[in-house]
């Protein structure tokens, strides 16, 4: 099971989940061979904070 990516905002610290994002049939294969839920986040400056 996959989540979905998440981002960070390392100025502000708003968090937003990316539903967006797709991962591909590869990632969740392989996710599935180390745990049965992986996070993902991403972290960088908003749009806001840039």
């Amino acid at each position: 099971m996959l989540t979905a990516p998440y981002f960070l905002c390392v100025d502000c610290g708003s968090v937003h989940c990316l539903n967006d994002v797709n991962l591909t049939a590869s990632s969740q294969r392989d996710s599935g061979k180390v745990a049965e839920m992986t996070e993902i986040l991403l972290r960088e400056h908003c749009n806001e904070c840039r």
